[in-house]
């Protein structure tokens, strides 16, 4: 018997859960979760549809992979819709890099899918990837938990299976993929993890997926202990569009930041708000921490609460990943450029945008020596009511970037750079 027939008969769908719409790239693992459930259709009591993204991104193959899918789906008379999307023009103008803007562009094709559940094609490969790139780029518990089974209306299927064991089934029954050329190339970081970093893990533990996937339960079930522990906490501190922070200080920090993230959510500004620059604001009791949108945090008299910024401007900040070869002219770094570019190499953990806290400073390339952002700010004469709303980059280790500053000597690009952070940042009246 088949892994993948077995992973889908013991996938626990729910009772409402009858039409499965399956995001259909063409590749192995969605043809195997495909093909899988179309087979167990009448076992399972579903019906099925397809639908499949032509992100415009490599040319003839893209088309290639659009018309195998219209194939697939016309023989086995599966409904199927297809969205032709520029990714690419939506990178530029977002100021986005490829794989965010390829990312963002179908789940908000998936999120207007009408349908009970979307099964997308993880597998326990993909899984173990995700918590190895996350752990380039610091996380917390949440992050080394991996790849839910479901979210919302998305359901994973197939993420117990091994890559190995969805390729047996395709073999097995005969189940046509095409493959996708730039899985097979180095340059994005998730492909280096997978051509360079797994098989080096695999020959130290042949078993390595099956070891994840006994830590992955081991992380989730500590996550969801804690989480119910801030979910408890939280409902007594919040009032209204305010969270009481007196004493916050003196919970265990991942609680404590947990009923951060969960305000957050409430004000549905967990995308513009970092967790972990709130809670310091928090922690200090006093201040302000701005956003765009004209909106802010403050934190006075023990509440902390979302205010307006009345007739001030609004920064727009946004990190673009890309090669160092757009600060170089002729092999040699462009000055001019430099003041907004990070070396990806020197970043100590997770990026986050900001607004200077209380004990931030910045060591500039031209100046050798650090800095008190609010002694920098003195000295440039910047307008005292902009103080609190100029945006700051920052790593684990403090400050990397500041608004009319320019970029911290400790992360600034040389000429061994390979690929660096673009900081583009725009000022609206």
């Amino acid at each position: 018997m088949s892994d993948v027939l077995s992973t889908l008969r013991a996938f626990p769908f729910k009772e409402n859960e009858r039409h499965i719409t399956v995001a259909l790239s063409g590749g192995a693992d969605s043809m195997a979760l495909f093909r899988g459930l179309y087979m167990l259709r009448e076992e399972l009591s579903i019906t099925l549809s397809a639908v499949h993204i032509n992100h415009l991104l490599r040319g003839e193959e893209s088309d290639r992979d659009e018309a195998f899918v219209r194939k697939q789906c016309k023989m086995l008379n599966v409904p199927l819709t297809v969205h032709r999307i520029n990714v690419e023009d939506i990178a530029v103008s977002e100021k986005q890099s490829i794989e965010l803007a390829a990312r963002q562009a179908r789940y908000n094709v998936f999120d207007k899918c009408e349908c009970d559940a979307l099964a997308t094609a993880h597998n326990a490969d993909d899984n173990l990837e995700t918590v190895l790139f996350r752990l380039t780029r610091a996380t917390g518990l949440n992050g080394l938990c991996g790849i839910p089974e479901r979210r919302d209306k998305f359901i994973r299927p197939l993420l117990s299976c091994t890559r190995e064991e969805v390729e047996a089934f395709c073999s097995e029954y005969k189940v046509p993929y095409v493959t996708d050329s730039t899985n097979l190339s180095d340059d994005f970081t998730r492909n280096r993890i997978r051509h360079a970093v797994v098989p080096v893990l695999k020959s130290l533990n042949p078993s390595l997926l099956k070891s994840f996937a006994t830590t992955l339960t081991l992380l989730n079930d500590d996550s969801s202990f804690i989480d119910n522990i801030a979910k408890e906490e939280f409902g007594k501190r919040l009032c209204g569009e305010a969270l009481n922070i007196t004493g916050l200080e003196g919970l265990h920090r991942s609680v404590a930041s947990r009923v951060i993230s969960l305000y957050l959510e409430t004000l549905n500004e967990s995308g513009n708000f970092a967790v972990s620059g709130v809670t310091k604001l928090a922690f200090s009791g006093s201040g302000r921490l701005n956003v765009s949108g004209g909106r802010a945090l403050k934190a006075a008299d023990g509440f902390i609460k979302p205010v307006k910024n009345e007739n001030l401007p609004v920064f727009v900040t946004e990190l673009e990943e890309c090669d160092a070869s757009v600060i170089k002219e002729n092999g040699k770094i462009h000055n001019l450029l430099l003041k907004n570019a990070i070396d990806c190499d020197k970043i100590v953990g997770k990026l986050e945008i900001r607004t200077r806290l209380p004990g931030d400073s910045i060591t500039f390339l031209h100046r050798g020596v650090s800095k008190a952002l609010r002694k920098w700010m003195n000295e440039e004469g910047i307008d005292p009511a902009l103080r609190d709303i100029l945006p700051v980059v920052a790593d684990n280790n403090g400050v990397v970037w500041v608004y009319g500053g320019g970029v911290d000597k400790r992360v600034c690009p040389d000429s061994e750079t390979k690929r660096i952070i673009k900081v583009n940042c725009t000022k609206k009246p």
